[in-house]
């Protein structure tokens, strides 16, 4: 008999803890933008609503080193921040990654119960941390607060928590984009920023009345101050607030961070099941993404917040010196380490301080590469990124590297992705202390988490722009095996001699007078059974056994590059005799007829051009005239994706003969024209049903 797990304990706790339900169908993406925005409003408005019954103090913010990566605010509804749910995530992902529990996240049950576990332990870590503020004097003395103010201060924490819970619960359930984590920090950051940038707000740093925001600082000095030379140097190089010069390395940061984003490997990788589908995966320069920064800034803040806890109670202590002291910012009642442990863990405050102890800055170099370099390594391992967990979700794919044979896979994944990923954290590490130096505002640290979580905002975006642009790109046809592309351009050029182009076989595709590189990668496209072209369409044909979620996003793809890239879609060359060309209309000119009913062919013609070509060319198609017979018959040959419907011949007499014959009396009917291939797939399939009938006689006369 199995024992109990642990996550079999939280089960009693599950019709009780409140659960945002996942959506019965995808929720649209415009959507998932307003849910998002309405998250966003909710959480700017608890960070700005104070708690009721607190006693404003000056005094030190011991949990300032927290405050910009855990999106709290001090004194308000989101004192908290997402710090119950950060705790909660990262000690069930380190549980898990390291097995100390037993579960199976491809299992529905077992994935509720460990989103449940989280939930519970993210509300007990609220609670807790909610009664510890309270207790430990916080708000104000509780013997002056009185209990019931106590209780109610409680109850407010406890309630925003729950309330960011679920916000993060219902953006990662699929209503909204990303997750509540990210969106509440990177909003929390750019706020800090662009406050410091704007601020109207006026300080008194002991030379007058200034404005906090660098930008109006900078306009107001230049309007009020007669010298603008000087002028301009007190707003990029003023000490005590915000100044240009910190802008400008926030902005160079945010730059190099983007830029860096793009760095890469790509392993080939092919499908073992579909024949041909090959593709990459992308392995980043920033492997982990934010994650080292986040982890070495946790583990940061919490040696700092025990060490200020220590010194205030016991600053004579020698082990509690050795850890760190702590002093008064000047003009501010803020406090900064001077001296310790502490001290070498903390950044320069600017390149002045950083010059006068090299040591110093030595040190917290070193402490900041090779603890985000160690966290990103170690990260990998326990959170499902691995070389060995990456191979098991490729195989799990039906997709192996391409050159390489199954047991080879993950030795060649063991040799980029640790590697990248101690890289990747070493610069992330090198590039937050880059931005201290330089005076970046609100932390170098602050500002790669910022920049890593809008760029993954905007990759959502992309891939979602993407999936709609496919969506909008794509037009049905009455043919269920085709499908027409309209790229919003032109495919044939305004001069062209003909109305399409159609391309049957990959030959034909590199064949003059109009090869076309781009069909030759189309018709390589498993699946692909022709390309035909229009004036400003793509109209696809595939087989029946292949399904249109395997063709459609490669093709979407090499139409897309094609049309982003520039790249000419039918290019001119000279014919040589006997070489394979491209059905198109111009073929129309070697129609068969006799030239005494050139009227008839005119207005045959006409209507084919006027009346019937549209609306063929609607359904990703078109018509091409072949002649006019002495029986008054008229030639006609279906292209592009009614070439291959069943509904052309029904096509060809319901609806152009009935015109044809109706316009003009000499016509007396319409025959199609099949090519070789198409003639000889129409025979065998006559003796198939030949066969088919004679057997269901055979069947039919001894069954009587």
């Amino acid at each position: 008999m199995s024992g109990l797990r642990f996550l079999d304990l939280v089960k009693p706790f599950t019709p009780v803890i409140p659960e945002v339900q996942v959506p019965e169908t995808k929720v649209p993406f415009q959507q998932r933008i307003v849910w998002t925005s309405v998250t966003l409003v909710i959480f700017l408005v608890m960070s700005q609503m104070p708690l009721y019954g607190i006693v404003s103090s000056d005094t030190s913010d011991p949990l300032y080193w927290l405050r910009m990566m855990m999106a709290s605010n001090r004194g308000t509804l989101m004192e908290l921040g997402i710090t119950p749910i950060i705790s909660s995530g990262m000690v069930f992902q380190l549980l898990a990654g390291t097995h100390l529990i037993d579960v199976n996240l491809d299992l529905k049950s077992d994935r509720e119960l460990y989103q449940t576990a989280q939930k519970l332990l993210a509300i007990i870590l609220s609670l807790g941390q909610a009664i510890v503020f309270v207790a430990t004097g916080l708000y104000g003395l509780p013997s002056d607060l009185g209990a019931g103010i106590c209780v109610l201060l409680v109850v407010q924490l406890l309630t925003a928590a729950l309330v960011v819970i679920l916000l993060d619960e219902l953006l990662q359930k699929g209503y909204g984009i990303g997750s509540g984590i990210s969106l509440f920090i990177a909003t929390n950051i750019c706020e800090s920023i662009l406050w410091k940038a704007f601020s109207p707000t006026t300080v008194n740093t002991g030379r007058g009345p200034e404005f906090e925001g660098a930008i109006i600082a900078l306009v107001h000095l230049l309007i009020t101050w007669p010298n603008k030379q000087l002028a301009l140097r007190e707003a990029f190089y003023r000490q005590s607030l915000p100044n240009i010069s910190n802008l400008l390395a926030t902005v160079i940061v945010f730059s190099a961070v983007i830029y860096l984003q793009g760095f890469r490997v790509e392993i080939p990788v092919k499908s073992s099941r579909q024949r041909g589908m090959r593709g990459s995966y992308p392995v980043r320069l920033f492997y982990t993404s934010n994650m080292p920064i986040m982890l070495q800034s946790a583990l940061s803040s919490n040696v700092f917040l025990v060490s200020q806890m220590l010194y205030n109670k016991l600053p004579e202590n020698l082990l509690v010196k050795l850890i760190g002291v702590w002093e008064a910012r000047e003009g501010s009642a803020q406090v900064l380490p001077t001296s310790g442990l502490v001290y070498y863990m903390s950044p320069p405050l600017n390149v002045t301080d950083a010059l006068l102890d090299p040591i110093h800055t030595a040190v917290f170099m070193t402490y900041m590469i090779v603890a985000c370099a160690a966290f990103s390594k170690t990260w990998i391992e326990v959170s499902g990124s691995s070389p060995r967990d990456v191979a098991k979700q490729l195989k799990e794919q039906g997709l192996v590297m391409a050159g390489h044979r199954d047991e080879s896979m993950y030795r060649e994944l063991k040799r980029v992705i640790p590697t990248a990923a101690a890289f990747g954290g070493a610069c992330i590490g090198a590039l937050s202390i880059v931005s201290d130096l330089m005076g970046a505002l609100g932390s170098g640290t602050g500002i790669l988490m910022a920049v890593t979580i809008i760029y993954s905002y905007f990759e959502i975006a992309a891939k979602e722009g993407d999936m709609a642009g496919l969506k909008g790109m794509t037009e049905p046809t009455p043919n269920t095996d085709a499908l027409k592309f309209k790229p919003n351009t032109n495919v044939l050029p305004d001069s062209f001699p003909s109305t399409f182009l159609e391309y049957t076989t990959p030959r034909s595709t590199l064949s003059p007078p109009h090869p076309s590189p781009l069909a030759a990668e189309l018709m390589n496209v498993d699946g692909v059974r022709s390309v035909f072209y229009g004036k400003d369409y793509i109209t696809i044909t595939k087989d029946a056994a292949t399904p249109w979620a395997h063709v459609k996003p490669e093709v979407f793809s090499l139409i897309t590059e094609a049309v982003t890239n520039g790249k000419s879609f039918v290019n001119v060359v000279a014919t040589k005799e006997g070489e394979e060309g491209q059905g198109s209309s111009a073929s129309e000119a070697d129609a068969v007829y006799d030239p005494a009913d050139q009227e008839v062919v005119d207005m045959i013609l006409e209507l084919l051009e006027t009346r019937i070509r549209p609306a063929i060319q609607e359904d990703g198609g078109d018509i091409e005239f072949r002649g006019f017979d002495a029986e008054g018959q008229v030639l006609l040959k279906l292209r592009g994706a009614c070439r291959t419907c069943d509904s052309s011949t029904v096509t060809l007499k319901n609806g152009i003969e009935s015109m044809l014959m109706h316009y003009i009396e000499e016509v007396k009917g319409v025959r199609q024209v099949l090519d070789p291939e198409e003639e000889i797939a129409m025979a065998e399939f006559a003796k198939f049903e030949e066969k088919l009938k004679a057997k269901q006689g055979a069947e039919a006369t001894a069954a009587a």
